[in-house]
């Protein structure tokens, strides 16, 4: 298994030939219960994600 951080809440998890992607926050403005005035975040630059096999 190995586990890769990307930031504060992204992890990448491969293990047995499989990827996880796991983030509440892939793309988009980050705001909680739809207040901007208590916090509000950006993403400064888009991510490169691993190619999706289904």
């Amino acid at each position: 298994m190995e586990l890769t951080w990307y930031d504060s809440n992204s992890w990448l998890i491969e293990m047995g030939g499989q990827r996880i992607l796991l983030d509440p926050w892939l793309v988009g403005d980050l705001t909680f219960g739809n207040t901007p005035g208590c916090f509000e975040a950006f993403v400064p630059s888009p991510w490169k994600f691993p190619p999706v096999l289904i």
